[in-house]
């Protein structure tokens, strides 16, 4: 569908109409039934209750309150990169997400005069509001969808189980910008009026739009950019795009140019702050990566706030040291609904473009290299065993992968499960051609691999059985000798694999998928490579199988190379730019049921994917937090320079500096204390200061001080109500 040329005001057009009445209101219950589905605990409570917890979600909040009062500029609150924690240390607002671009929604509330709590949770449901409303402008007024498959598009990048189990780091729950982003890529790609002038300006706002995201959140804008990175090759390597995709590029690449211009310069007060603390702290987070590092199943894991499944958490939790984070699935029903529609579409170029994007996407993140390595090497060797004459085309890349394997390190399970696969194409390929000749050389590589890969002494064993068998069959059926030869040869090597990893079947498992996979891959009417290519395939494949360290996926394997990834602790948190391809295939599958007339249907699977999104996050007492701050509050000397709160050995280390810091805010004084996600290169000693082996408190605040420019007698020191028990008790000070 052609989008006339009018800006904005075309948009509006295309939500408006044509449409029936009823489906725009249907639209706007949606919007607000998932708004209170995501935030009814907060709703509910009148505000009395906040999500999600004491940590980060008043961490983030101290952020926004740090940009309205920068704003209006408080006391100490004067220059926005300067924080007054960790003081007097300089640019500590860039060692977290600064949340500066999503301060606007939070700064009208603050100035009708609620407290920071509250205005934080109006914020959150103002927030999911505006992501629901970008949603309907991308998939109702820039991809033409009609009415129920926006709603139910934009509902579940709104509302999706995933943004709900992650609403406790409240810097991923806004994604307006980004899908503002994407609505003006459709305004450039579908509206072929506009002129050059409306082209570049919706560049522009591209441009801005990412660089608005990332002052707001470095994660969702880092995944948006690889993401659409790899949305482009893929694109431009796919038949049914590239054209419109090198046109496009062709005929807008000064606008491109414009707009990435742009959206540099506004990006250089981002980078000037954050790259000084990225050379700072260092190396980034590698390990913490590999801790979150998607399995199969996070993927459909809904977490155990869940209302349909989550007794499957509670009962089967995730055994991982951040199950929290490992919370990606969108629900069983609703997940399939999203395949589907991607599926049914793939004719499409769009519809195509998401399904290769989304399936190479989960393959990277969540499988192993070597793994991956195994399956494309089973394809290469399905392709070279389906070919009906072998040549030195096909028996020379067989024999050096027979070679290959041959040669694997004792111990290497993936290269014995590839073995088992090649065994079993050969037996395979000997069964097909039985009654022919060319046998010689898939005989020789199964009994190659077969007495390289399976123990003599159970080998020996099995095949007394097995040779009785066949000698049987071959008596009862005399006309069918050579069947039941094989057969008994066939089924011996089975039972033998099978028995010699009896203690890890998954080797065998591993083996008859992959031989299933590689035969059906390369079979159909799909066109497949020539044997010199599947030859260049295998080779590159065994090397990674055999040779190479595959552990880690893909992603975990490029990620030292992607610029920018050392920051990204969290991979798993990918899934929040998932929805928008998961959005997609459902959006097809709603409309495919609207244009088919049943709209009825398009709406009940709407509602009942959306339905299954729904659970009980969290919450805290918001009158519990602001007791907890209040009571440091109260302590602190407003005529000092700054205070530094000492927690007892029983607080939780990272709610306790958070209630120094608002503290700080209530006070008007600034803290030593501090949280974030990154720290001082010199706060550790400090922090630890007074446990077992450590310096002394008083002595690590000198210190600290000193390093920093500050008079000791300018600095209050507030021990914690434990603390100072024991300090003024007879018996020593618990440490």
């Amino acid at each position: 569908m052609n989008h006339r040329s009018g800006g904005l005001g075309a948009a509006v057009r295309m939500l408006r109409g044509p449409a029936k009445a009823g489906d725009v209101a249907l639209a706007a219950v949606v919007g607000l039934a998932g708004v209170l589905a995501v935030h009814h605990p907060m709703i509910l409570s009148g505000f009395g209750r906040i999500q999600t917890d004491l940590r980060d979600t008043r961490l983030l909040n101290y952020f926004l309150e740090h940009g309205w009062l920068w704003v209006t500029q408080a006391r100490h609150h004067e220059r926005f990169w300067d924080s007054p924690f960790f003081h007097p240390v300089p640019n500590v607002t860039a060692y977290s997400d600064s949340m500066l671009s999503f301060g606007p929604i939070y700064w009208p509330f603050r100035a009708t005069g609620l407290a920071p709590d509250v205005a934080f949770g109006a914020w959150m449901a103002a927030t999911t509001s505006l992501n629901y409303a970008a949603g309907l402008l991308l998939f109702r007024g820039g991809l033409g969808f009609g009415w129920p498959a926006a709603a139910a598009a934009a509902g579940l990048i709104a509302f999706g189980s995933p943004r709900v189990n992650l609403l406790h780091h409240p810097q991923l729950l806004p994604c307006f910008y980004l899908l503002f982003a994407l609505y003006a890529l459709c305004r450039v790609a579908r509206d072929h009026a506009a002129g050059a002038a409306e082209r570049a300006s919706w560049w522009t706002a591209f441009g801005l739009a990412v660089a608005a995201q990332f002052y707001g959140g470095y994660y969702l804008a880092w995944f948006f950019c690889v993401g659409l990175a790899v949305a482009a090759v893929a694109a431009l390597l796919l038949d049914a795009t590239r054209a419109r995709v090198a046109a496009l590029i062709l005929r807008d690449w000064w606008a491109v140019a414009l707009g990435a211009a742009v959206a540099a310069v506004a990006l250089v007060p981002f980078l000037a702050h954050y790259l000084p603390v990225a050379r700072e702290v260092g190396q980034g987070f590698s390990e913490m990566q590999r801790l979150t590092q998607p399995v199969s199943w996070c993927w459909w894991n809904v977490g155990e706030i869940n209302w349909f499944w989550g007794w499957i958490d509670r009962g089967w939790p995730l055994g991982a040291l951040y199950p929290e984070e490992l919370r990606m699935g969108l629900g069983f029903a609703t997940t399939a609904a999203c395949w589907l529609g991607v599926y049914l579409s793939r004719r499409r170029p769009l519809g195509r473009l998401a399904l290769v994007v989304a399936i190479f996407g989960v393959t990277a993140m969540t499988f192993r290299l070597d793994y991956i390595a195994a399956a494309t090497a089973c394809f290469a060797l399905a392709v070279l065993f389906r070919e009906p004459e072998w040549t030195r085309r096909e028996v020379v890349p067989i024999a050096l992968a027979t070679a290959a394997l041959l040669a694997a390190p004792a111990g290497d399970d993936v290269a014995l499960s590839l073995s088992f696969a090649m065994m079993a194409l050969c037996v395979h390929r000997l069964w097909r051609r039985r009654r022919t000749d060319g046998l010689a050389v898939p005989g020789a590589v199964l009994a190659a691999l077969a007495w390289h890969s399976l123990p003599t002494d159970l080998a020996a064993l099995m095949a007394v059985f097995f040779a009785t068998a066949g000698a049987l069959a071959a008596y009862l059926a005399p006309g069918r000798r050579i069947e039941a030869a094989l057969g008994a040869v066939g089924l011996w090597l089975a039972a033998t694999a099978w028995l010699s990893v009896e203690r890890a079947h998954w080797i065998f498992h591993l083996a008859a998928l992959g031989a299933a996979f590689g035969w059906s891959a390369s079979g159909g009417r799909r066109p497949r490579p020539g044997p010199v290519a599947a030859g260049i395939l295998l080779g590159a494949s065994l090397l990674i199988v055999v040779f190479g360290d595959g552990a880690d996926s893909p992603w975990l394997a490029a990620s030292p190379f992607i610029p920018g990834s050392g920051a990204v602790r969290m991979p798993s948190r990918v899934i929040l730019i998932f929805l928008v391809p998961a959005a997609l295939g459902l959006a097809f599958l709603v409309e495919r049921l609207h244009r088919a007339g049943r709209g009825a249907a398009a709406w009940g699977l709407a509602l009942i994917c959306l339905l299954e999104q729904t659970g009980t996050s969290l919450t805290y007492d918001r009158d519990e937090g602001r007791r907890r701050v209040a009571e440091i509050a109260r302590r602190v000397d407003r005529d000092a320079g700054a205070f530094y709160y000492q927690r007892s050995p029983g607080d939780d280390y990272y709610s306790v500096h958070i209630d120094a810091m608002w503290a700080s805010v209530g006070s008007g004084v600034p803290t030593i204390n501090g949280i974030s996600g990154c720290f001082p290169t010199d706060w550790w000693e400090l922090s630890d200061a007074g446990a077992p082996g450590r310096r002394a408190i008083e002595e690590a605040l000198g210190i600290w001080c000193d390093r920093h420019g500050l008079r000791r007698v300018d600095v209050q020191l507030i021990g914690s109500r434990a603390n100072q028990a024991a300090s003024t008790s007879d018996a020593p000070p618990d440490p």
